[in-house]
């Protein structure tokens, strides 16, 4: 709305009132008053997760994934499956720039009810000015259910104001019966269109043992409540990488559904 406006009445305005109108709309979709979010917890406070931290790199690929509830369908070959599962974890912010967490209970629903795979993740901050944060990411996993994997990542985000972009890559590696090494570039694009309420749009590279390759497209809607201390959540993802636990190659016929909801404490 506001680029509107300024491009409708900046050509009838005198040049300084011009530039005031331009600096004044850039600073609108920049405040950090508006999305105050970091890559790394602060020091001491803890994250109670029942949804992803972030749509990018703790949501996507087959590794550092699965928290929060998704429903959706997986189609191989004309052969459709109804898919949920349900992931819940926490993080701890050990420090000013560094953070580690557990998926600790990877429950998958359907098709058949079992226990996922166990994962820890840490990220450490490398640099964070106002409107570019950096970091590192490795994802252990054990193998609970499947195999052993581990990854390593290097997470970016963009904005802090009223437009936030999260991406970065990461190199996943599972050994064992799958034997894969795989590469994961998220993208997820959130709008705030008011300080508790976003909505966005994700999609990204994935290319499962460097031979597959996916392409998801996707939207989001979330917010914030409770003084920023509960992060709400819930997207649609078209077609979505391999499931964790349904890791063949799937066809356009399958999504995902999510809900998430993550609680902050400072302890």
């Amino acid at each position: 709305m506001h680029v509107l406006l300024g491009a409708a009445d900046t050509g009838s305005m005198p040049p300084m009132r011009s530039a005031a109108a331009m600096i004044l709309t850039i600073g609108m979709f920049t405040s950090s008053a508006v999305a105050d979010s970091s890559l790394v917890l602060p020091a001491g406070r803890l994250r109670l997760e029942a949804g992803p931290p972030d749509l990018a790199l703790l949501d996507s690929g087959l590794l550092g994934e699965g928290r929060g509830l998704r429903v959706g369908r997986i189609d191989r070959g004309g052969n459709g499956d109804a898919v949920a599962q349900l992931g819940l974890g926490l993080s701890y912010g050990l420090s000013s720039r560094w953070e580690a967490g557990v998926l600790a209970a990877p429950v998958l629903l359907a098709p058949d009810a079992d226990y996922g795979d166990l994962e820890m993740h840490t990220r450490f901050s490398v640099a964070k000015a106002r409107h570019v944060q950096f970091a590192l990411q490795a994802v252990l996993q054990f193998p609970t259910r499947t195999d052993f994997g581990l990854a390593l990542g290097a997470p970016l985000r963009i904005g802090g104001g009223r437009v936030v972009a999260d991406t970065g890559f990461e190199i996943e590696m599972l050994f064992g019966d799958l034997d894969l090494v795989n590469l994961d570039i998220p993208f997820a694009l959130n709008v705030y269109l008011s300080p508790s309420f976003f909505v966005g749009a994700r999609t990204g590279l994935f290319m499962l043992d460097f031979d597959d390759v996916f392409v998801p497209l996707g939207f989001q809607v979330g917010g914030h409540a409770a003084r920023r201390k509960v992060d709400l959540v819930s997207w649609f993802l078209w077609p979505p990488p391999p499931w964790r636990g349904n890791r063949d190659t799937i066809d356009v016929s399958s999504f995902q559904l999510g809900f998430g909801v993550n609680f902050l404490i400072d302890t």
